[in-house]
């Protein structure tokens, strides 16, 4: 008992020493975790002054001059510069994080700062240098790069970057020169002809206007006006200006294009692309080909820049379109907050009318009740959305062919109106002798073909939607 009871204690003594230690050692290393971030000298002040940026990586180098608030590159050669990247490039140059801050007067020979890797210099409009950044040698067991900065009036300070934020500081002339095939950062107000000239089956153009309303300041719906005047799919045409905007060249294979195009195939280009914008008032046209030289690639020729550049072939699918991809296939053009009386005729369960007032929805026929409010909204949401898969060429299937049929044999139809009783628009859906499902609405007189998923939010029975 005695000798349990003095084992017992040993331990207990041998647990307080090595907690005593514990503490010791950790109350000796009091800022090893809170010690603060390095404060890094350059701040935007300093960028704002200046209108000259001077780039060196490895073996290349590159100038950015700023006029009139647009930044350009002015050597090796004259190019414009991305806005987005340089703007982007400019904020990271003022929000470094250093993770160490050597206190040093002189750098050490293994920094790699006597021939650094990159350099970037800003300088003002009367040629004084306001900072000069330097990149040296990678630390690759703490994964950082050597830095140094001078700042206008100071002396050098030398800093650890973490890796990933040092290269990306490291920018050079490919970085930031401007090499989107359109480069817009946004449209209003605009013409968009567009013509692929492929194959005689490819064969299709098209031209689509969009405005902004004076008195809302709003977009208008971007309406088609060739090949036929109609609504445009919207969705549809801003993938494609999408895709223009913000897709760069992989590569530029010639710097001057010009009376070069033949050899590249691009004087009749497969595809050929013009926006025309008013405010303010410009034209790009641009011109995309298969590579007549390497299989797998399509180049770009654009009348705003001297280059030819490289995209993959993949994107094909984001150029080519026919009138189905481009026109608006939605049935309605109607707002559901419009909606007060709908009117539904259906082989399922007849002949049903339903009105909201207040927000909510009920009965009137085939007798009163009151309504379930989310389900019924969801499903009027569906058919104000509702888009057919294909639209009918009326040069083969006229719309006034369909109707007669379509009003027999419509197994769903259905009425909009609002709360002046003014109708905003009907549909019928009914099924041809070949098996297809077409809709015809009664304001945009068409014929769309449907898929039987879009029907689904009506349900098999009233029933469902009735509360008591």
């Amino acid at each position: 008992m005695k000798s349990t009871a003095r084992w017992l204690l040993g331990l207990a003594m041998m647990l307080g020493l090595v907690a005593a230690e514990t503490v010791g050692c950790n109350a000796s290393k009091p800022n090893e975790a809170t010690a603060p971030t390095p404060l890094w000298p350059l701040v935007p002040s300093m960028l704002a002054d200046t209108s000259t940026l001077k780039l060196t990586k490895e073996e290349e180098s590159c100038e950015l001059r700023k006029e009139q608030g647009t930044w350009s590159i002015q050597a090796p050669l004259r190019a414009s510069a991305n806005p987005v990247k340089l703007k982007a490039f400019m904020a990271q140059l003022t929000s470094v994080l250093p993770k160490i801050q050597h206190p040093v007067a002189e750098p050490q020979p293994a920094w790699g700062l006597n021939s650094p890797a990159a350099r970037i210099v800003g300088v003002d409009a009367a040629g004084v240098v306001h900072f000069e950044l330097s990149f040296g040698a990678l630390n690759s067991s703490e994964q950082t790069v050597y830095t140094s900065l001078k700042v206008a009036g100071g002396t050098p300070s030398y800093f650890s970057l973490p890796r990933l934020m040092a290269y990306r500081l490291g920018l050079g002339l490919d970085d930031l020169r401007e090499k989107r095939i359109l480069p817009l950062a946004g449209l209003k107000n605009f013409t968009l002809s567009y013509a692929h000239r492929g194959l005689e089956r490819d064969r299709f153009s098209f031209e689509a206007v969009q405005k902004i309303s004076e008195e809302t300041g709003k977009k208008s719906f971007m309406q088609l006006t060739q090949p036929v005047v109609a609504r445009a799919d919207q969705r549809r045409i801003d993938r494609l200006l999408r895709f223009l905007m913000q897709t760069e060249v992989s590569a530029i294979i010639t710097e001057d294009h010009q009376h070069k195009l033949a050899s590249w195939g691009l004087d009749a280009p497969e595809w050929f692309i013009q926006v025309q914008t008013e405010d303010p008032p410009s034209n790009f046209q641009i011109s995309i080909t298969r590579n007549p030289k390497k299989r797998g690639e399509l180049l770009v020729a654009t009348s705003t820049t001297p280059w030819i550049g490289r995209i993959p072939v993949e994107k094909i699918d984001l150029l080519s379109c026919d009138l189905n991809d481009v026109i608006d296939k939605r049935l309605f053009g109607f707002s559901m907050s419009k909606v007060h009386r709908w009117e539904i005729d259906s082989e399922a369960f007849g002949h049903v009318v339903l009105e909201r007032n207040n927000g909510e929805f009920s009965m009137l026929a085939p007798q009163p009740a009151v309504l379930h409010d989310e389900p019924v909204n969801r499903a009027l949401a569906a058919f104000a959305r509702l888009e057919g898969t294909r639209l009918v060429p009326k040069e083969t299937e006229p719309y006034e062919l369909h109707l007669p049929k379509a009003k027999k044999n419509s197994f769903v139809k259905m009425r909009f109106l609002d709360r002046n009783a003014k109708e905003l628009d009907a549909l019928w859906v009914y099924r041809t002798g070949e098996g297809r499902l077409l809709g015809l609405p009664r304001t945009t007189p068409r014929v769309l073909e449907l898929s039987m998923q879009g029907l689904k939010s009506l349900p098999p029975s009233i029933e469902v939607w009735i509360k008591y």
